[in-house]
């Protein structure tokens, strides 16, 4: 078993034992890790943000593994040193095709995604964020749970990690957007799986583990001949 965290383009992996590339996926190539590196935690009483840190600063690596023997409390005092943050998103597919919706932000092909307000359910925020981000307003609220990704952040000096409750909405057709260019997307654009292909170089890796989780969960489980491609949208 093990966890994983991302950091921006980079892949954090917590694990009783190492794993070695041919077990591990950089989503967005759907390849193995051509370079990482491997610590082994001493246990509590030895900082592991210091390690985070030399990832960050190691841009050509791709992945940082920290190994302990017992996987619970690694985590827990690798999170220790984090503030949480609440957050959810949404792939809105269309039904029977293998299209679905995705933003161009900042460069960058992303989900509607975004921080719970107070009060606020995951659910409720990914709905509010499609809404914002995209003009595309969901009838059908039945939320499908997808996956859960934790992504490591610093902002104003301090480190934080996001968790993102991620939930398949789906609708009839490919409805009229308009994305929020206030937020800086400037495209929402429906994509079928090919057309992603072709630009999932230019995404988040963590995205890039969501689209794989929907192909996986979502996709497959609707019988083979019956998703549909209906051209350019």
């Amino acid at each position: 078993m093990h966890l994983e965290y991302f950091l921006k383009q980079q892949l954090i992996i917590l694990s009783d034992q190492i794993k070695y590339p041919e077990d591990l996926w950089m989503y967005c190539t759907e390849d193995h890790p051509t370079s990482f590196l491997v610590h082994w935690w001493e246990g509590p009483g030895n900082p592991l943000l210091k390690w985070v840190e030399e990832l960050e600063s190691l841009p050509l690596i791709d992945s940082l593994q920290l190994i302990y023997y017992d996987l619970d409390t690694l985590k827990k005092f690798f999170e220790n040193h984090f503030e949480y943050v609440e957050a959810a998103g949404a792939i809105v597919a269309i039904k029977n095709q293998d299209y679905f919706l995705a933003i161009y932000r900042r460069g960058f092909w992303d989900l509607p995604k975004g921080k719970l307000e107070k009060g606020e359910d995951p659910v409720e925020c990914a709905l509010r964020e499609v809404l914002e981000e995209t003009g595309v307003k969901i009838t059908n609220r039945k939320a499908i749970p997808l996956t859960t990704t934790k992504h490591l952040f610093r902002q104003q000096g301090r480190w934080h990690i996001k968790k993102t409750h991620w939930f398949v909405f789906e609708v009839d057709s490919a409805l009229p957007t308009k994305p929020e260019s206030r937020e800086g997307i400037k495209e929402a654009r429906w994509l079928s799986l090919t057309e992603w292909k072709h630009r999932r170089k230019r995404s988040y890796l963590s995205v890039c583990h969501v689209v794989s989780k929907f192909v996986q969960r979502y996709l497959k489980k609707h019988e083979r001949g019956t998703l549909k491609s209906a051209g350019h949208r």
